[in-house]
């Protein structure tokens, strides 16, 4: 009889580890939820890049295995005997420790008279009692209200928003995807995006944009030498494709820019390099005067030393350019132009002519 009892036991213990475990897997998944709807709604707003969405994740992951680890726990959690018997016998209060002193004078194995016969009555009270009705029906009932309440933050948005809720959810729970944030707004191109241009002249900016009527459109420029500046271009008036453009009135220095629109995501930075005017920086002269002259062999700076040539000096000329050239021509007055031959450098060319029709 007191091993069936122990069995009993036993049985009522696995339910109780059920109930705990049931009840924190609810408030585990309530958890989960609530934090997904912040991560997602943080994700419409602010529309995070990479980064903020391996972090949301790895969140939701750690918030995931602790639920789990909790509800592992309370599933394999061990109850006495006496334990199960004692918290039997603290919710039916009519049992008036009749189940733990039977429990324990059937385990006592001694001759004890007094004992047997207790063992022997039994406890007539146990099979009126409805062990169920042990479960913390308030604290359940919470929780499922609390799992309700979740649901429905979940599938509100989703019902307001449609598919721009789901995308963010998806961006959430899948961070290396490249899903971008649903929007109404998007900047369809923009020119002359990332360019060398020349130095001194004026560069028009311009956007294509399409989207939500009533959005503004701005322009954020950044010299390389001065801070950052804004500029309101205007608002969308039409559904229809709009351009916008700005003009900068002259291109001094290296310039990082980007065109943001309405709720457009990731507006990217796009760079316009300054390139100066095509100049020699350097102009290298090697002049070996005719025999008759009885000099010798003389290097100059064509930019900067006054040079004297004899009529019949072999001179060797090596030019450098601020910038690569396809091609280059030497032309000396009285003379035939000399092609110039590239050396393993685009910038450095090289050529050689003899001058006849002069003195200098």
């Amino acid at each position: 009889m007191a091993i069936l009892m122990k069995s009993e036991m036993d049985q009522v213990g696995s339910l109780i580890s059920w109930w705990q475990a049931r009840l924190r897997l609810v408030l585990g998944i309530s958890a989960i939820g609530v934090c997904l709807w912040i991560f997602g709604l943080s994700d419409v707003f602010l529309q995070f890049g990479r980064l903020g969405r391996i972090l949301s994740w790895v969140a939701l992951l750690a918030l995931i295995g602790a639920a789990l680890w909790l509800v592992n726990r309370a599933l394999n959690r061990r109850h006495t005997v006496y334990g199960v018997a004692a918290t039997i016998e603290k919710a039916f209060p009519q049992l008036d420790n009749h189940l733990i002193n039977y429990i324990q004078f059937g385990a006592a194995g001694d001759n004890d008279p007094f004992k047997k016969a207790y063992v022997r009555r039994g406890i007539p009270e146990w099979r009126t009692i409805d062990v169920n009705q042990m479960r913390n029906r308030k604290a359940h009932w919470r929780a499922n209200l609390v799992l309700g309440l979740t649901v429905a933050l979940l599938v509100t948005p989703g019902i307001l928003t449609g598919q721009t809720w789901l995308v963010s959810l998806w961006r959430i729970v899948n961070p290396f995807s490249n899903t971008p944030p649903v929007s109404l707004t998007h900047i369809l191109s923009v020119q002359p995006g990332s360019a060398s241009l020349l130095q001194g002249n004026p560069v028009m900016l311009t956007c294509k944009v399409k989207g939500r009527k009533g959005h503004d459109v701005w322009l954020d420029v950044k010299p390389s030498d001065n801070e950052r500046t804004t500029y309101v271009l205007g608002k969308i008036a039409t559904p229809n494709d709009e351009e916008f453009t700005y003009r900068l009135p002259k291109l001094t220095t290296d310039v990082e820019y980007r065109f943001r629109a309405g709720d457009s995501p990731f507006p990217k930075w796009f760079k316009i390099e300054a390139r100066p005017p095509l100049a020699f920086t350097k102009i290298a002269l090697g002049v070996t005067p005719p025999d008759y002259t009885r000099l010798s062999a003389r290097a100059f700076d064509g930019m900067a030393d006054p040079v004297q040539l004899f009529q019949g000096s072999k001179v060797d000329f090596t030019v450098t350019c601020n910038q690569t050239v396809t091609n280059a021509t030497l032309l000396l007055k009285g003379e035939d132009a000399i092609v110039l031959s590239k050396t393993g450098d685009d910038k450095i060319w090289r050529g050689q002519a003899v001058v006849m029709s002069g003195s200098t």
